[in-house]
């Protein structure tokens, strides 16, 4: 399993994934909301369909458990202030 700390800037995606995968686990590291999302290699546009993680919420899925019948095998992060998460995927 793949694990990494990662960071991004305010209004913006970061993806959280390096790749294509089948499970993750996210950790929310920081005092701000994580919005959380499947997609492809593009970044998703809206946080439609999100799920949102509070400040140190963490969850462990898979993919089609997390989103039954999305598409995109990649999974993205968006913050309106700061992204700081711990991600591990398969």
């Amino acid at each position: 399993m793949s694990e990494r700390n990662i960071q991004g800037n305010a209004d913006s995606w970061v993806e959280l994934t390096e790749n294509d995968v089948t499970s993750l686990r996210v950790q929310n590291l920081s005092s701000y909301d994580l919005f959380v999302k499947r997609g492809t290699i593009a970044a998703p546009m809206t946080i439609d369909g999100s799920i949102r993680l509070k400040p140190y919420d963490i969850f462990f899925e898979t993919i089609s458990d997390l989103w039954p019948g999305g598409s995109g095998s990649r999974v993205w992060g968006y913050s309106e202030t700061q992204i700081h998460a711990s991600v591990s995927h398969e």
